[in-house]
């Protein structure tokens, strides 16, 4: 989460006398330093302010509840706070106004609702209630509901220039805090090692809804029947203290102060017989393949024992030669015969007194189950490959996700791709809930048509899967099983990913699309963060005692279309008609976290709990699956943020260890082969440089489609993070956040013009505008936007960055965290995509680079292709004029309306000629609104010296009519914009030929006066091509190349 945090620079007298030196005209950083006596005092100035500033950025910044017995602050108060009398240190209570600058004239005070009151304060502290000599007059408040809003003046008494004021809303409640009881101490002895917990709750005034239990410390992780009920059952208990925790839940939401309760679990006076922890699972092992499998797991009670084992068949007799048994290491290892048969195996252990226990388990021999090849064979689609196994479950004692490794190697012609999967329970976990099975599955997405090859590796040892040696362990079943599948082309189109290929980084500053060519603007939502907070995933739930930000997308149950993928008979219509609603507005992008549980939502993880960083729930990672597969559909890139800035440690403290590396393995095997993914590093990275780039590195071996790069960071550590991986070879750019939109553009440029000075360019995408209490707010708040629409928006694009995703603050309702539904910014939505539309439809920004020194006024952008196309964005509207150098010739003026999309637009100079300086006119309204000029060179018709053109004997074009009919831009992508010779009024004639001469398009047209008329050319093939376009004698012929 984000904070306002306050800042005193100054007080008392020194901020008084500091004031008064701007009002009598000392107006700068600079010349405060030189009437200050400065003693140690550093005074760090970025911009000069002038008098006529300071009064017209004060503002409001925040409130701070105060405790009027003590003077102390107890916390901020925003909107939407409760605040209960019953919890807070006291009931005399005062209201400051926090503001910026530290001082200023006045403010005045209105609180409305349950009580009402008045007040101008013009002296520190600026107090509702007001106070004496900064001890605070008290405020008993009376409960109910409640609106306080504060308006800064620059003279005393609530006189002279009004500044930013600030409102919240808030509720005065008073409820005690449930108590939670949790019973008595309690010994049991073994070989008992269940005991029920007696847990209880009261409520003075209330009554309880709910429980938590959690275990604080024991010599082993006990097993609960259930966390939240009162009276759980818990097991797997060994000799030892345990203590176990529990909290209460009121029917208001609010939990108890948690209660302990002691559970000592003590030896036997006599000897016990061993304990089987977890008995060896039944094994399906395949003819004649090497194999590897848990003996299973024993303790004894008795303190100091020392335990023996043996395996025999069941009968007693001996194991065949060809089954052995490792009593050191507790397993069997081997390779099956060749013929099929049955065994029943037991394992019989044995402690020093001659006390044992025996437990007895399957083995089958089978002939090799073919491996289930299942999706649509075609390129770019998912491949599934689904082999079967060794029986095993989420909980083994031989961890099915550390412990084994699957990778397949993909191949076709000398092309090979190593691929990692995973353990997938019965196949269907997703629908069914399972936690075991024999099923072990990859996922691949081909990118080329014809026939492929594949070979698994099956390995199994301790820490098997985070290794990276070919022949680390042992072989198990399956391993070395190979086989072909054919692939065709892929049937899709649009903006379907599969359409439009994978998305990589090519040493460019955009992303492209391998299939198509395309380069890729990103345009999307980053709020919420907890996007994956979803309640009907499996195992998903809040873990926050003081909100739950679980989500189900209510408001967007009704964008679910009939088609739509859901699971277990209908779960999955919120989130799924969620996404549905921000394609339809065409964003392409969702930034959303995987890990957050010591952070601020505390209810997204990929394990079977949240502290159990080993072992990933499986039917939970499969409905996020079904989920990400409909956003390849739908065209919406997976910004996959691996952690939150509060769980940079939790993994392995930081480092790349263990736990780490099966966490992004286990990523990438799930969902690696998603065609367009971001990995992101981190939201507000604190890990070390040195960790970063190991990071990097990992996902990069691993990853086999190299998806790209990148990390967020905090604006003030921009330049901490972000240099040290100028060049770094496995790293593709910033997710910058910036907390004053106005740094955008030249946020964006600085890094975009660093990078490429490195040696490799990165992709600048603004993923996080601040302040962090506004980012992007509703449209019932701010329907125009203007000024994310302006400096943020328009100002990295325009500089040449990747796009936008919006966060939203948390100061308004649908916040980064709350958020559930997309149509609280729909405007937002509409604005991002007519810009997206501009550069796509218009022009080949690929080429263009950012070119502000070119036109004359300052605060304007401009991107350019010099001597070709000019993009000038002016966000007031107006005109300037445009420096063309030695570049000649004729170039089309014309308007876009960021507001409004739509077609482009005559303004009042309809054409300029080169070179040198020209003025640009204006555009067709001039309403100090932004608009954006296009200039577009007139292309030299290259037939104007040939000979007549004929087509099926048809002269179709004299060199003397060679005209006004341009077509841009060249290169395109999914469109070409033609400006016809609007003063014919006639229809224009279109035709498209490839490099052979065959006609692949034809097509007519009617634009309407001062039009342009867009064909649509997303169907055709990268290449070059032959556009000839006849309007009456007007004739133009040009080759333009598609990507």
């Amino acid at each position: 989460m984000k904070q306002t945090i306050h800042y005193s620079l100054f007080q008392s007298f020194i901020s008084k006398w500091l004031f008064l030196l701007f009002c009598f005209g000392i107006s700068s950083p600079k010349s405060l330093a030189n009437n200050f006596p400065r003693k140690n005092t550093e005074l760090t100035h970025h911009n000069t302010v002038t008098k006529s500033a300071v009064f017209a950025s004060q503002q409001v910044v925040s409130f701070t509840l105060i405790n009027a017995d003590n003077e102390q602050p107890i916390q901020t108060l925003t909107g939407g706070t409760t605040l209960n009398l019953a919890t807070l240190p006291t009931k005399n209570l005062n209201i400051r106004a926090n503001t910026s600058p530290g001082i200023i004239g006045s403010i005045k005070f209105a609180l409305s609702g349950k009580q009402t009151t008045n007040k101008t304060e013009s002296e520190l502290p600026y107090a509702l209630f007001g106070d004496t000599k900064g001890n605070y007059n008290a405020w008993v408040p009376a409960l109910g509901n409640y609106t306080l809003k504060a308006i800064p003046y620059s003279g005393p008494g609530g006189t002279g220039v009004a500044g930013i004021a600030l409102t919240v809303s808030f509720t005065v409640i008073s409820n005690q805090l449930p108590k939670a009881n949790a019973g008595a101490d309690k010994t049991i002895t073994l070989p008992t090692t269940t005991i029920v917990l007696n847990g209880s709750g009261t409520d003075a005034d209330g009554t309880i809804s709910g429980f938590s239990w959690s275990q604080v410390s024991g010599p082993n992780t006990a097993t609960f029947s259930s966390k939240t009920i009162a009276t759980p059952t818990i097991s797997n208990l060994i000799q030892g203290s345990y203590i176990f925790n529990l909290q209460v839940k009121d029917n208001l939401n609010m939990w108890s102060v948690a209660d302990n309760v002691t559970i000592t679990v003590q030896k036997t006076t006599s000897n016990s017989p061993p304990v089987v922890v977890q008995k060896p699972t039944d094994q399906t092992l395949i003819t004649e393949k090497p194999y590897f499998f848990s003996a299973g797991q024993y303790s004894d009670p008795n303190a100091g024992d020392v335990l023996t084992y043996k395996a025999t068949l069941a009968n007693n007799s001996n194991l065949p030669t060809w089954l052995q048994f490792n009593a050191s290491t507790l397993s069997f290892s081997g390779t099956a015969p060749a013929s099929e048969t049955t065994l029943d195996v037991q394992v019989t252990v044995t402690d020093q007194a001659q006390a044992s226990v025996t437990t007895s388990f399957k083995i089958s021999v089978q002939k090799p189950v073919p491996v289930d090849i299942s999706g649509e064979l075609k390129k770019w689609h998912k491949v599934t490959l689904t082999f079967t196994g060794p029986f095993t479950s989420e909980t083994d004692a031989n961890n099915p996700f550390l412990n084994y490794r699957l990778n397949v190697v993909f191949s076709k012609g000398s092309r090979q791709l190593i691929v990692p999967g995973y353990y997938a329970a019965d196949g269907n976990a997703g629908e069914s809930d399972a936690t075991t099975g024999t099923k072990w599955r990859v996922h691949f997405s081909p990118d080329e048509a014809g026939e492929w090859s594949y070979r698994a590796s099956f390995r199994t040892g301790t820490d098997v899967a985070v290794s990276n040696l070919e022949n680390t362990g042992s072989p198990a079943v399956f391993d070395g099983m190979s086989g072909t599948f054919s692939v065709a082309a892929t049937d899709k189109t649009g903006s379907d990913f599969r359409a439009q290929g994978r998305l990589r980084y090519v040493g460019q500053h955009y992303l492209q699309f391998t299939e198509t060519g395309k380069y890729f603007l990103k345009g999307g939502a980053d709020s919420p963060e907890n996007f994956l907070a979803y309640k009907e995933f499996d195992g998903t739930y809040s873990q926050n005692p003081q909100a739950d930000y679980t989500k189900t997308y209510a408001p967007h149950l009704g964008d679910w279309q009939p088609g739509d993928p859901v699971w277990k008979g209908g779960k999955g219509k919120g989130i799924i008609g969620a996404l549905n609603y921000l394609a339809q507005k065409g964003m392409n992008a969702v930034y959303f976290l995987t890990l957050n549980v010591n952070g601020d939502g505390k209810d997204v993880w990929p394990w079977i709990s949240p502290t159990d960083k080993i072992r990933y729930d499986v039917s939970k990672l499969d409905q996020w699956e079904i989920v990400f597969s409909h956003m390849d559909k739908l065209g919406v890139m997976l910004h996959v943020v691996t952690q939150e800035q509060e769980n940079d440690q939790l993994l392995d403290n930081g480092d790349l260890g263990t736990q780490r590396k099966l966490y992004y393995r286990e990523l990438i095997a799930r969902f690696g082969h998603h065609l367009a993914i971001n990995w992101n590093l981190g939201e507000e990275s604190t890990n070390t440089d040195a960790q970063r780039k190991a990071f990097c590195n990992y996902i990069r071996q691993l990853d086999p489609y190299k998806s790209p790069i990148d990390v967020h960071t905090y604006p003030t550590q921009r330049a901490t993070i972000y240099n040290p991986l100028l060049g770094y070879s496995t790293f593709e750019g910033p997710s910058l956040q910036v907390d004053n939109p106005a740094d955008t553009h030249s946020e964006t440029l600085y890094w975009l013009n660093q990078s490429a000075a490195s040696g490799r360019k990165w992709v600048v995408n603004l993923d996080e505008i601040g302040p962090s209490n506004t980012g992007v707010k509703p449209d019932a708040d701010d329907y125009a936007h203007d000024l994310p629409r302006k400096l943020a928006l328009w100002g990295n694009l325009m500089a040449g960055g990747g796009g936008v995703e919006w966060y939203f603050g948390y100061q308004f309702l649908n916040s980064d965290l709350t958020a559930q539904d997309w149509r609280s910014r729909d405007h937002m939505w509409d604005l991002t995509n007519y810009a997206l539309q501009f550069f796509n439809q218009y022009l080949p920004f690929w080429q263009m680079l950012n070119a502000d020194n070119l036109t004359a006024v300052t605060n304007d952008y401009c991107l350019a292709l010099p001597g070709k196309i000019y993009a000038i964005y002016l966000p007031q509207g107006g005109t300037t004029t445009l420096d063309l150098g030695t570049n000649s010739g004729n170039y089309l003026v014309q308007w876009y309306n960021p507001q409004t999309g739509g077609a482009l637009q005559n303004g009042t100079v309809p054409q300029i000629t080169g070179s040198g300086i020209n003025s640009i006119g204006f555009p067709p309204k001039n309403d100090t609104q932004d608009w954006v000029c296009l200039v577009n060179q007139i292309p030299v018709n290259f037939t104007r010296t040939r000979t007549p053109t004929y087509h099926n004997g048809a002269q179709l074009q004299k060199p003397e009519n060679a005209s006004a009919i341009t077509a841009y831009p060249n290169p395109m992508q999914d469109f070409v914009t033609i400006a016809p010779n609007n003063k014919s009024g006639l229809p224009l004639e279109i035709t498209v030929r490839d490099v052979t001469g065959k006609q692949v398009l034809q097509t007519t047209a009617s634009p309407n006066s001062d039009q342009t008329f867009q064909l649509k050319t997303d169907f055709l093939t990268p290449g070059i091509y032959l556009l000839q376009i006849k309007q009456g004698s007007t004739y133009l012929e040009q080759k333009v190349l598609k990507y």
